[in-house]
């Protein structure tokens, strides 16, 4: 909180490094710049004698007695407090954008918004580069960078998580986060995922949620399994997510679960996947995924020979349940593609309704072709599945006179009341050629109104 201060009695410093040889600390001290005078890092300090030096974090709360990487490692009392209103600026912690690594200032100041419980932190229009950023048990955090110029890359990360909200030692997961406007990337191509919320148990709790998640305007590329990772949170509201096809990311977006406590409520609207092998998977291997709508999203594969399906739903052991597409572009762009089917459906899936869609399987080479738009595969549980109003272009099978969807049906079992239905196909659908199932079986729960 900044308070009463008289900038005219304030003892002037140069940098950051000069703040030792402060002796007198009954004025206000004013420090000019962090390295420079006017980089960002100014501002004004009182001295408080009662906090401890445990708290010290470099940017915020300052102790004197011991140099930059020892902040936090002081014995006793007494720091500079910073006196600001409002939001946090990254440049008062010491973070610049030169190519050097960051990481230690950058966790300087994840150590001051986990003590104070909060804040927003202002990102500047450079690139900043660190290794992995831990956020877990992070809470009321809001990261608002100045658009694409805005850059977090994690080029010196060896492995594991860029950005990560999650849950581990024993510690629970993150609330209440809002992510906007601002690049991720890891131009070393050596991480698992660039950015992961999830949640986990802690000492006190059997389960502590990671949720009520925002993310806007942000720029995902160059990861190396994941993009965006939500595994075991709730009630996630994500508007303008790119991940851009220089990226050799396995999967674009990847949901599932990590703990016994049901997933969903999920809203992504203007958003783009993309990805080397599957833009989209949803998984539920250990409890229920619910509540997941895709409005006027874009999801599409990469042209490479390890490609996979578009977009992957496997209600593994737990069911998949209320996913609506509507108004969403389907896309393999894949040269070699290798599972002859953009969309693949597993396992318990219901109520799933892909409305008002295009669909691609392909370019314009039969050999780059998908053989099959939509795949159903064995020992499924399949209730309320919709295809309505949908486009499907350059399907493989199709062109030669096959079938646009390719339903295996071994082991499968199915609701009468709440069939599969395909309305309103653009693209001729012919009869099955292939079903498992014999004709008088598929019809009592399939409707086709082409």
């Amino acid at each position: 909180m900044l308070l009463a201060i008289n900038v005219k009695t304030a003892t002037h410093v140069k940098s950051f490094s000069n703040i030792f040889s402060v002796s007198n600390k009954k004025n206000i001290l004013y420090l000019e710049g962090y390295y420079s005078v006017l980089d960002g890092g100014e501002g004004y300090f009182k001295w408080n004698q009662t906090i401890n030096k445990s708290k010290a974090d470099g940017g915020i709360i300052i102790d004197p007695t011991v140099s930059f990487g020892n902040q936090g490692k002081g014995r006793g009392y007494g720091c500079w407090i910073r006196q600001y209103t409002g939001n946090i600026k990254t440049e008062w912690f010491g973070i610049k954008g030169d190519g050097s690594d960051m990481s230690m200032a950058f966790n300087h100041l994840i150590k001051y918004i986990r003590f104070k419980g909060g804040g927003t932190v202002l990102l500047p229009a450079k690139t900043i580069s660190v290794s992995n950023l831990d956020f877990t048990a992070c809470n009321n955090i809001t990261i608002i960078g100045q658009g694409k110029l805005s850059v977090i890359d994690f080029k010196y990360a060896q492995k594991g998580i860029g950005l990560n909200f999650g849950s581990k030692r024993g510690i629970g997961g993150t609330q209440n986060i809002i992510l906007s406007n601002f690049t991720l990337t890891n131009s070393r191509y050596k991480m698992n995922t660039l950015l992961e919320f999830r949640s986990g148990p802690t000492r006190q709790k059997p389960v502590e949620t990671s949720g009520f998640i925002t993310l806007k305007n942000l720029f995902l590329q160059k990861g190396a399994e994941k993009g965006l990772s939500l595994v075991g949170v709730s009630h996630v509201l994500a508007e303008g997510i790119v991940l851009r096809f220089n990226t050799p990311i396995d999967y674009g977006l990847y949901i599932s679960q990590d703990v016994n406590i049901n997933t969903g409520v999920f809203t992504f609207r203007n958003c783009s996947f993309r990805a080397k092998k599957t833009a989209l998977r949803i998984e539920a291997s250990k409890q229920l995924i619910d509540s997941i709508l895709f409005e006027g999203c874009g999801f599409f594969n990469y042209l490479n020979p390890l490609a996979r399906e578009v977009i992957v739903l496997n209600g593994q052991r737990y069911a998949i349940e209320s996913v609506k597409f509507l108004a969403c572009h389907i896309e393999s762009r894949n040269t070699h593609f290798n599972k002859k089917t953009a969309i693949a459906l597993k396992g318990k899936l219901h109520s799933i309704n892909f409305d008002t869609i295009h669909l691609s399987c392909g370019k314009s080479n039969i050999k780059t072709q998908a053989d099959y738009a939509i795949k159903f595969h064995n020992r499924g549980n399949y209730k309320n599945i919709l295809f309505n109003n949908m486009s499907i272009l350059r399907c493989k099978k199709a062109s030669k006179g096959g079938v646009v969807y390719y339903f295996e049906g071994q082991d499968s079992s199915f609701d009468k009341e709440s069939p599969i239905q395909f309305r309103g196909l653009i693209k001729s659908v012919t009869e099955p050629k292939k079903f498992k199932l014999d004709n008088k079986h598929y019809q009592k729960y399939f409707i086709n109104e082409v």
